[in-house]
């Protein structure tokens, strides 16, 4: 049995600790880990599941290295100071967990690739550091490092033995900067019973869906364009329906507005019951830029539905085209108007892409071969 301390930057919503916390309550039920938690701020629902499995955690405000707005010199003396003290922090924790704690640690891993914190508690301990990548940083999101990019990446290559990476488009990013041998890819797990694809009842039109924050790297306004191409193509017997927020939300609407697409188009806030809400649909689109992981991608497919998505990220490796979905060309709107009206004229090829997809993602995107998949990640370092 491993003992693992592992390091988390909560974020409420955020998938990241949802699926970490998968696999390691999976793993210790399966008395192959010990786990012990390090968190930097409060987490309610997080701290709630803890207790629930009876992990023990602390809280410990440590920094991530993203530079914050702050200008002047105050700004260029911000990241000395909490790079120093993170240190600090790694250095006081190591002391005690030396000191009370019996058992020693075997490997501390981070959930994150924007903090030193997990790094130097691995050298204090004497112990190997595991980095979990989640974040394709400069394309996913447009973060400015404290130390730059070159200098921080050289310090994690130099200083962890093994980068967990979420999917193959996010370990290919990553390596042209760190070792291919140390990139692993695991795939994070989905609660496949959370999900059903039950008969839908019959309806006249076909329903589409699309989940996102109304923002331009969901890429939204792709999508309403290619649904304005199939109206003046006489291709009107669908509703797509929209959910999320976001700065983006009035620009959609005047859009719909402008071109007499009420009657197609619908423009809805965030829902946070997703399970319960896609088993109304049918065909479900993802015109996002850029995804790193594609969650909402597999939550689709695993209700059932048929998934049309483009060429970015790591979308293209979640679904093989025509045979568990359809791929469109990232910012060929005309293009995805196409696939959208292949689909809306042929439900044996909607039936029969949703079914083969479902087959290929319960297969690998379970929390079993999920957790198992990243054990065996584990013991290749011992």
């Amino acid at each position: 049995m491993y003992k693992i301390l592992f390091i988390l930057m909560p974020v409420e919503g955020y998938g990241a600790e949802k699926s970490l916390l998968s696999n390691i309550i999976y793993l210790k039920n399966q008395n192959l880990i010990d786990p012990l938690i390090i968190i930097n701020k409060k987490s309610p629902s997080l701290e709630l599941l803890l207790q629930k499995e009876n992990i023990r955690f602390f809280k410990i405000p440590f920094n991530c290295f993203i530079k914050a707005s702050t200008k002047g010199v105050i700004g260029s003396i911000k990241p000395h100071v909490k790079y120093i003290v993170n240190k600090i922090l790694a250095m006081v924790f190591s002391s005690y967990l030396q000191f009370f704690n019996k058992s020693k640690i075997d490997f501390v891993y981070t959930n994150t690739l924007t903090s030193f914190y997990g790094l130097f508690l691995s050298r204090k301990l004497k112990v190997k550091h595991i980095l979990h990548i989640r974040e394709v940083i400069g394309e996913q999101f447009d973060f400015t490092l404290d130390f730059g990019t070159e200098k921080t990446y050289n310090k994690l290559k130099k200083n962890t033995s093994l980068f967990i990476c979420n999917s193959e488009y996010t370990k290919n990013y990553y390596s042209k900067y760190f070792n291919t041998n140390s990139l692993k890819v695991v795939p994070n797990p989905i609660r496949l019973d959370e999900f059903t694809n039950e008969k839908k009842a019959k309806r006249e039109k076909i329903k589409l869906i699309c989940l996102g924050r109304y923002y331009e790297d969901k890429n939204q306004m792709e999508l309403l364009k290619a649904v304005k191409l199939l109206s003046e193509r006489g291709v009107t017997d669908f509703k797509l329906d929209l959910f999320g927020d976001g700065i983006l939300e009035s620009t959609f609407l005047q859009f719909i507005e402008t071109n007499n697409l009420k009657d197609l188009i619908s423009i809805n806030g965030y829902t946070s019951d997703i399970s319960s809400l896609l088993a109304k649909y049918d065909i479900a689109i993802v015109p996002s830029r850029f995804e790193a992981f594609g969650r909402v991608t597999i939550e689709y497919i695993l209700s059932g539905l048929a998934v049309i998505g483009n060429d970015s990220g790591n979308t293209k490796y979640l679904i093989n085209h025509q045979e568990s979905g359809l791929i469109y060309k990232y910012g060929n709107e005309m293009d995805l108007s196409e696939k959208i009206e292949l689909l809306l004229d042929n439900k044996e090829l909607r039936h029969n892409l949703a079914k083969n997809a479902k087959i290929q993602i319960g297969n690998t995107f379970s929390v079993k071969n999920s957790s198992e998949e990243l054990y065996k990640a584990l013991k290749s370092l011992k």
